[in-house]
């Protein structure tokens, strides 16, 4: 998804990338990113997984993170919802 929230921009002055509808904001984010661990975890096939995108890159805004590498969703919040899934 796309996390151009809270005024995130991409650093470059073109169309960007976005998967699916954009996020709004960190509710919506965490939200999403909830249901999507836990569709994961409750599938007997997959043992892990990895989120490829920890942080923005010029063109796309799909990180936990800006370009920057400041935060756009508290990291805490983010770690709470792994500890909740026993995998």
């Amino acid at each position: 998804w796309g996390c151009g929230f809270k005024g995130f921009r991409p650093t470059v002055d073109r169309e960007i990338m976005v998967y699916g509808p954009p996020v709004l904001d960190e509710y919506e984010f965490l939200t999403r990113y909830r249901e999507t661990i836990k569709a994961i975890s409750e599938c007997k096939y997959l043992a892990g997984f990895c989120y490829t995108q920890l942080y923005d890159i010029e063109g796309e805004l799909n990180g936990y993170m800006t370009y920057e590498r400041e935060w756009k969703v508290d990291p805490e919040k983010v770690a709470k919802i792994h500890r909740a899934i026993d995998f």
